[in-house]
């Protein structure tokens, strides 16, 4: 009488692929948690880089004689102040003699919730009409 072998895996076999596949499958795990903490910090730093974009485009239309200090939004999430001080005395402007030129450090903030505060500081010329006495 001949024997006939069963054909499958046996529980050691089974139990030995599982033990394998646990083993590869930590690395991808903590992989996956890495590649959601490099795109959270993508975010952040794309957001911060956004605010200062934002806040410069906006600091180019300030005008820091007419107005030294201020508060804007930028977002709904995001404040930009500036406060203004005189770098130089005023002056005549050369090509229009109706208006004073001064420059002045501009020191602005930006403010988002959840993030620390980005401050930079900027150089701009302020200017205002200087009304000469009507000749007669």
């Amino acid at each position: 009488m001949s024997k006939q072998r069963e054909r499958g895996f046996s529980t050691l076999e089974v139990i030995a692929a599982v033990a394998i596949i646990g083993i590869a499958l930590v690395p991808i795990a903590a992989l996956q948690t890495q590649l959601t903490r490099s795109q959270a910090r993508l975010m952040d730093v794309h957001a911060e880089s956004t605010a200062v974009q934002n806040a410069m485009a906006l600091l180019r239309e300030v005008n820091p004689t007419l107005t030294p200090t201020g508060e804007r939004r930028l977002d709904d999430n995001t404040t930009l102040t500036w406060t203004s001080a005189p770098l130089s005395a005023p002056h005549p402007a050369t090509n229009a003699p109706q208006f004073e030129v001064r420059l002045y450090r501009v020191n602005a903030t930006i403010q988002r919730p959840n993030a620390p505060a980005t401050t930079l500081a900027v150089d701009l010329i302020g200017w205002r009409a200087v009304h000469e006495p009507a000749m007669e």
